[in-house]
């Protein structure tokens, strides 16, 4: 298994000071919260500009809705850019159950907060260091719907219509952007994830994965990586026509290899589920189109 190359913990002045506001922060709400960590880039000190301050906050069982409503407005009114990811026990003991790479982040981070739950469920048992075949399966249908059918045809369909001889980008002489990019970007690093890990690597962060998706697919594969994190960083929602032509066939190709890590020729109701989100999709763009000509 190729680990990553990174040593924590090298945490910059300024980054030291925003985790002390949001411990101070989460503080108040001490009594709903098990285990607060601290993953990806940060811990290993890449204060890259825009970068993210990634913090898994694991509540306990019956505070999860409370917390994530306290944590989402929190996002809303940051200064600084902090991304919670939230979860209750049985997520978190789902995560490691199936090996998925995001446990192994969890399992290098910092931990910040625990009262004591976090170091029993990794003291008192065993879990696979490897994603499970229940990974792969589970992780690609969060994807295959939501974070690449729709968002591939949504932006074809605007693409179609805003470079038309009637669109707003013809008219403009200036791509307007199409949306929503940013979801084919998260998208794209979430099939890495099955990919990566599928070929012996586990990523601790987004630096981690464009080193290695670059060893597997080539140097030009930063280019769409790169692009996929400005545009997250960016919080653009929409991607210019070259853009998307930098993005789709990667994705594409992510997708196609995300196939054959399930195999599906010895699933069929994967490949059942993954037939009616195409259908799905296509029905959809289907009706739309219908929409748009009988208004016209």
């Amino acid at each position: 298994m190729r680990k990553s190359g990174l040593s924590p913990l090298l945490l910059t002045a300024d980054k030291t000071t925003l985790i002390k506001q949001v411990l101070s922060f989460l503080e108040e709400h001490r009594e709903k919260i098990h285990s607060v960590i601290l993953v990806g880039s940060t811990v290993f000190g890449f204060d890259e500009e825009g970068s993210d301050i990634d913090i898994v906050v694991i509540c306990k069982e019956d505070n999860y809705e409370e917390v994530s409503n306290i944590l989402h407005k929190r996002m809303m009114g940051e200064e600084f850019k902090v991304q919670y990811s939230i979860y209750k026990p049985t997520h978190v003991e789902r995560i490691f159950t199936i090996g998925s790479p995001f446990a192994n982040s969890i399992r290098n981070g910092v931990v910040l907060k625990d009262d004591g739950y976090l170091k029993g469920l990794l003291t008192n048992k065993e879990f696979p260091l490897k994603p499970t075949r229940e990974y792969y399966l589970e992780a690609l249908k969060d994807i295959v719907g939501l974070r690449y059918y729709f968002p591939i045809i949504d932006i074809e369909r605007q693409i179609r219509e805003d470079h038309g001889p009637e669109g707003i980008c013809t008219k403009t002489g200036k791509c307007q952007g199409h949306a929503p990019g940013d979801i084919l970007a998260t998208g794209i690093f979430r099939m890495l994830y099955i990919t990566l890990s599928h070929r012996g690597y586990m990523p601790l962060s987004k630096t981690d994965v464009t080193k290695y998706a670059g060893e597997i697919y080539g140097k030009k594969t930063s280019d769409v990586l790169n692009k996929c994190i400005e545009l997250l960083r960016q919080d653009r929602w929409g991607v210019t026509v070259e853009e998307y032509r930098l993005l789709k066939p990667f994705a594409v190709k992510l997708f196609r290899e995300c196939l054959r890590v399930v195999d599906l020729r010895n699933n069929r109701d994967m490949l059942k589920e993954l037939r009616d989100s195409a259908r799905a999709a296509r029905l959809i763009k289907r009706k739309r189109l219908e929409e748009r000509v009988n208004a016209e």
